[in-house]
C-alpha cells in the first residue's frame, strides 16, 4: 500500500504535536477541533460513477452553503445600515432636545416620526 507524503508516520510533527501545551488557564481560548486528514483515493476509485455522483452532490451542497452564507452576510449588512440610520436619527433627536432644554423653550418635543 502506498503511503501519502502527508500522512503521519512518526516522522516530523503533526498539527497536534505543534500546539504548545504549557499551562492551562481559564482565560485560554477553547480548543478548536482539528480537520481530518485527506484520504487519497486511487485513480481507479475516482473513475467510478458512484464516486463522481458523491463528488457532484458534495459540490452542490458546498455551492448552496456558500450562497446561503453570502445572503446572510448581505442581510446582516442591510440590518447594520438600518440600525446606523436609526442611531443617527436618535442622536439628532437627542441633540434637538438638549438644545430645547438648555434654551428655556417649552419642553414638548415636536413630532419627529
Amino acid at each position: 500500500m502506498q503511503q501519502s507524503p502527508y500522512s503521519s508516520s512518526g516522522q516530523g510533527s503533526s498539527r497536534s504535536d505543534s500546539v504548545s501545551s504549557s499551562s492551562s488557564t481559564s482565560d485560554e481560548l477553547p480548543k478548536v477541533s482539528e480537520t481530518r486528514p485527506y484520504k487519497w483515493k486511487p485513480e481507479d476509485e475516482k473513475k467510478k460513477p458512484e464516486y463522481r455522483r458523491m463528488r457532484d452532490k458534495n459540490n452542490e451542497a458546498t455551492k448552496r452553503c456558500r450562497e446561503k452564507k453570502k445572503k446572510e452576510g448581505e442581510a446582516q449588512e442591510e440590518k447594520i445600515k438600518k440600525l446606523e440610520k436609526k442611531i443617527k436619527k436618535l442622536e439628532n433627536e437627542i441633540a434637538f432636545l438638549k438644545g430645547r432644554y438648555s434654551s428655556g423653550l417649552p419642553t414638548v418635543p415636536p413630532r419627529m416620526f
